[in-house]
């Protein structure tokens, strides 16, 4: 049984929902895929990949273990699943989604001509 559907050519779907020759992934999809990895909202590409690797090492066949291929077929989808959502993303570079994403910079940036916090040569 495969964890998530079988890909469907664009002209299976409506064009508004299509995404070129890719199948709609839905949000249930991107949850069992991170539930495989065990990995919750957020994460780094390097704690995904990272992951991956150390799943597949453990799971391997030559391994030593079973010679079961159900769970690395299983990882193997997720992670397939996971890259296409990552690939697919859109990174905003707007000014505020990089202090969102980079608290420390903008606490500095606010505070870097404060005497107390900044400006004192001495705390440096």
């Amino acid at each position: 049984m495969l964890l998530f559907p079988i890909y469907m050519l664009a002209k299976d779907v409506p064009k508004a929902y299509s995404k070129g020759l890719e199948k709609i992934m839905t949000y249930d999809e991107l949850k069992q895929a991170l539930a495989v990895f065990d990995i919750q909202e957020r994460a780094t590409l390097h704690e995904i990949t990272r992951r991956h690797r150390n799943l597949v090492k453990l799971h391997h066949p030559d391994s030593g273990g079973v010679n079961d291929l159900e769970p690395i077929r299983r990882i193997n989808e997720a992670y397939a699943l996971i890259r296409s959502y990552i690939e697919g993303y859109t990174f905003s570079f707007a000014e505020e989604d990089f202090y969102s994403q980079n608290p420390e910079e903008l606490l500095r940036r606010r505070f870097m001509d404060d005497p107390l916090w900044g400006g004192n040569a001495r705390c440096r």
